[in-house]
């Protein structure tokens, strides 16, 4: 792992932080110790070397030369300096082990390769301010000042190999020439980028050696033969970590990190010598095993099944390209070396990503990679409504429209039924009556003589189509699928709501289908809320370059109160500080410093919301924040009578919401794993579980609850679904998220339903009279959610909560839908008042391939006019034609 904290501001702290913990190794191999040296370009430019010196870190610190003491280029500005930034590269647990207790002295020289390399990255990344010339922006200096020491044992004693780096905040800038402060965004933002460069050198060597290494979730790796209950002793530290975060609710990476980073003890100093005996009487007989799996490292590589540098990199494409249109370059890497691992060195990687930079396969701007195929998906998207326009008859009548429209609304219908244009858009903020809107137009497209058909991503949407706009309405995926479905709307005009969550490759088809089939497009929904899960944000794409005629609502009609309604009209228009000082000026942010007091007060809102016959929503980015508050709302709705009877313990199904190139690497799958199947394929039934047993080369072995095997290549086969089970407590009364479709029992993902009773067959009796089918398992509790199933949902209250691990996740598009939920009141509980004003304003767009590539679309437009005179001239020449040719059938005479 490679972790950065937070800036260092404090030259005080940073010399006690660096004559405690970094002047010298702790305890470190056979000799005791490990001494603190200087790393980098930047050392080397200021002259030094080796060992450092603590004056001339102190005076670095100031940001002075470490010898003359002068002061170098870099800004001072007091107290807001940042004097230095520190980072942790730590080995998995297993290679600590295999050093420290079973006494592998080769992995001493490998680890020293492997830092060697992760600092090189490392200062590649660093950068500066540019101020020049007009500029203001990043741009890497790839050289640092850095000071570096190896520790062999964690805060609780346990073995773990790890290096410490202290980057100070100077950098030369040759375009400036001269020295500057350090921006540090990369070393952030590439973390998980270091960690890979560091464990493909690691993985490399051992697997070289011979050792047999296991990929393990989230990250990382472990070492065949070291037993799982000594790593477990030897992680009293991540115990500890893992049990805080128990207690809080946290379980993401980041989360982790976090609380690892506020809850440090002090450096105990103990005898190197000392230390790897108290391991080694810890470790008791299971010493013998490390040093059996050490023993079979001899030298000779284990027959595995290897991969390609070709492969593991076409892997990482497929994987990252899924989901983004473009991606920097340090990411598809780091995707690669996870493939790759143990097998391939990062340099083949950079040759790879050159060589298909240069075929013109990836397309790169500065660091920022998209693929060719997903610049063409966008183009043609562009291309056809670009080419679209003013080729159709008016779309609709006009004559009679409702008089209880708002004036922006009767304008917004009118725009759209008098359009000529094979595909046009209606994108209203959240709350101001598109459907009002789209009743009006599909009343005006009928009265013209036409029947429309619609349809929207998601089942829910189609249903909501269904009733209250048109009896023919369906879901896009069964309208691009269905080939009597697509006859049977030849033709006709398509609405497809819930625009903003199609992707390009969707859109691609769709645009497709309306060729071919005769239809016009009309596109209704907002892309400032959340857009695909699947790469490009393609309504975007057709409002910035396909020039479409676009029809927009602004008046919010949602909140009731105008105090509330300015707020989320802030949010509409993108001015998130405006927006949260409104919130703030109406009593709508409370601060919570304590996760577990901030999760019972909103509790308590939520059951005192439900007791005023007020329905009410709370929404978090994070899940973990969910299951936590879930926790604590249900005692207190227990207490309060809303939850009746003895609690009953289900198993629930949770996808891990995989690629499909995940889902094909036989790699990706452990013990633990269940597969839910939610189609038909093979011998597999629609709905039917299988757990996972054990892998095989690139196949796996799953088995049924009857103990039935099966062995099948995940890459295969489709139609599944890797996860999780998790345990599910359900009483009369219970609120459940739906979070899959299941159509016969008319269940839609999304759904937030109560249960009314248990059948005796398992199955679940729903207030609504629905029924929850015994094997269909994809619901969790449904009192908060995130604001991605919070989207198209409406409640009297809204409540957002936003602990420490929520700020990371929080961004724009987020906050705007969060707090847009709401009829009546919303109120933001969170536990820092400022971060989450700051993450409330985190961007969230996605850049599109032809954003990455502008001068390609300025040259394709250029193109496509001259194509559009051509056949414009082709069209008048044919028209002149047909005309001389009536004149001469009917015998005209001039």
């Amino acid at each position: 792992m490679v972790r950065f904290d937070r800036p260092c501001r404090n030259k005080l702290g940073a010399l006690n932080y660096f004559a405690q913990h970094m002047a010298k190794g702790d305890y470190l191999t056979q000799h005791g110790q490990s001494e603190m040296i200087w790393y980098g370009k930047g050392a080397v430019r200021l002259g030094l070397s080796g060992q450092v010196d603590p004056e001339h870190f102190a005076r670095l610190c100031d940001g002075k030369h470490p010898v003359t003491g002068k002061l170098l280029g870099a800004r001072n500005k007091g107290a807001d300096r940042r004097v230095c930034y520190f980072g942790q590269i730590s080995a998995p647990k297993d290679v600590s082990l295999a050093y420290m207790v079973g006494g592998d002295d080769r992995i001493a020289g490998w680890w020293e390769e492997a830092v060697r390399d992760t600092l090189r990255e490392i200062e590649a990344t660093t950068a500066t301010r540019l101020r020049k010339r007009g500029q203001d922006e990043d741009h890497e200096t790839s050289n640092m000042v850095a000071a570096v020491v190896t520790h062999d044992a964690s805060r609780s004693l346990d073995p773990q190999l790890h290096t410490h780096v202290c980057i100070m905040n100077v950098t030369y800038d040759p375009t400036e020439a001269r020295w500057k402060s350090v921006q540090p965004l990369g070393y952030f933002t590439h973390q998980g980028y270091f960690r890979e460069v560091c464990y493909a050198k690691l993985a490399q060597r051992m697997r070289e050696a011979g050792y047999e290494l296991e990929k393990t979730r989230p990250i990382g790796f472990h070492v065949r033969g070291i037993p799982p209950e000594l790593r477990q002793q030897f992680s009293k530290r991540r115990e500890a970590i893992e049990a805080m975060a128990e207690s809080l609710g946290v379980t993401s990476q980041d989360g982790l990190q976090g609380i690892a980073s506020r809850s440090r003890a002090s450096k105990q100093h103990v005898d190197s010598t000392i230390l790897r005996q108290r391991w080694r009487e810890e470790a008791g007989e299971t010493v013998s095993l490390v040093k059996a799996a050490i023993a079979s490292a001899d030298g000779i590589p284990k027959r595995a099944v290897a991969i390609s540098p070709e492969q593991a990199f076409t892997e990482a494409e497929a994987h990252l390209f899924e989901r983004v249109s473009v991606t920097d370059e340090r990411i598809l890497l780091r995707e690669a070396l996870v493939q790759g691992r143990g097998y391939v060195e990062l340099d083949a990687f950079k040759i790879i990503l050159k060589d298909r930079i240069a075929t013109g396969d990836l397309l790169r701007e500065g660091s920022r990679i998209t693929s060719r195929n997903m610049l063409r998906l966008e183009r043609e998207c562009v291309g056809w409504a670009r080419r679209g326009r003013n080729r159709c008859p008016r779309m609709g009548d006009v004559s009679d429209l409702s008089p209880s429209l708002s004036t922006e609304q009767r304008n917004a219908v009118a725009f759209i039924l008098n359009c000529r244009d094979r595909v046009m858009g209606l994108e209203g903020d959240a709350g101001t009556g598109k459907t009002t809107v789209l009743k009006e137009v599909v009343r005006g497209i009928e009265q013209g003589g036409e029947r429309p058909f619609a349809c929207a991503p998601s089942s829910g949407a189609a249903a909501i189509l269904r009733q209250e706009l048109v009896s023919d309405a369906d879901t896009l995926q069964q309208l691009l699928v269905n080939s009597s479905l697509q006859e049977k709307v030849r033709g006709r005009t398509i609405l497809v709501d819930e625009a903003g969550l199609i992707s390009t490759r969707q859109m691609h088809a769709l645009c497709a289908l309306a060729e071919r089939n005769g239809n016009r497009l009309l596109l209704v929904g907002d892309i400032k809320q959340h857009g695909s899960v699947e790469a490009g944000d393609a309504f975007r794409a057709l409002q910035k370059y396909g020039g479409i005629d676009l029809a927009t609502l602004t008046e919010i009609h949602r909140q009731r109160d105008p105090g509330y309604r300015k707020a989320v009209e802030l949010f509409a228009r993108r001015k998130p500080y405006d927006a949260f000082k409104q919130l703030e000026s109406l009593g709508a942010v409370r601060q919570i410093r304590e996760p577990a007091l901030l999760f019972a007060q909103a509790a308590e809102d939520y059951v005192k919301t439900l007791q005023r016959g007020h329905s009410c929503l709370a929404v978090s980015p994070v899940w973990s924040d969910i299951h936590q508050f879930s926790r604590v709302v249900r005692t207190r709705l227990r207490e309060e009578g809303f939850l009746q009877g003895e609690d009953r313990t289900l198993t629930a199904f949770v996808p891990f919401q995989w690629t499909k190139a995940e889902k094909k690497d036989a790699r990706n799958y452990q013990p633990g794993d269940v597969l839910q199947f939610y189609r038909k394929a093979a011998v597999f039934e629609k709905g039917e579980l299988l757990r996972f047993v054990e892998r095989i080369d690139r196949r796996i072995i799953v088995s049924r609850p009857n103990g039935e095997r099966f062995v099948f290549n995940p890459g295969q086969i489709t139609g599944f679904e890797p996860g999780l089970d998790r345990e599910v407590s359900v009483a009369l009364g219970e609120k459940l998220l739906i979070r899959a479709n299941d159509k016969p029992s008319g269940l839609k993902n999304g759904d937030i339903v109560e249960v009314a009773g248990f059948g005796v067959d398992g199955s679940l009796r729903l207030k609504d009279g629905r029924t929850l089918p015994l094997f269909f398992r994809q619901f969790a509790h449904g009192y908060a959610t995130t604001s991605h199933a919070a989207q198209g949902k409406t409640v009297d209250r809204g409540l957002l909560m936003m602990t420490d691990e929520a700020l990371k996740a929080a961004n724009l598009k987020q906050a705007y839908v969060s707090n847009s939920r709401f009829r009546l009141t919303q109120i933001v509980y969170t536990s820092d008042r400022k971060e989450a004003r700051e993450a409330m304003a985190t961007p969230a767009e996605r850049q599109l391939a032809l954003e990455l590539k502008q001068s390609h679309f300025r040259r394709w437009k250029i193109f496509e006019k001259i194509v559009e005179a051509a056949e414009a001239f082709q069209a008048l020449r044919q028209r002149r034609v047909t005309q001389q040719t009536t004149k001469q059938r009917i015998g005209y005479v001039a």
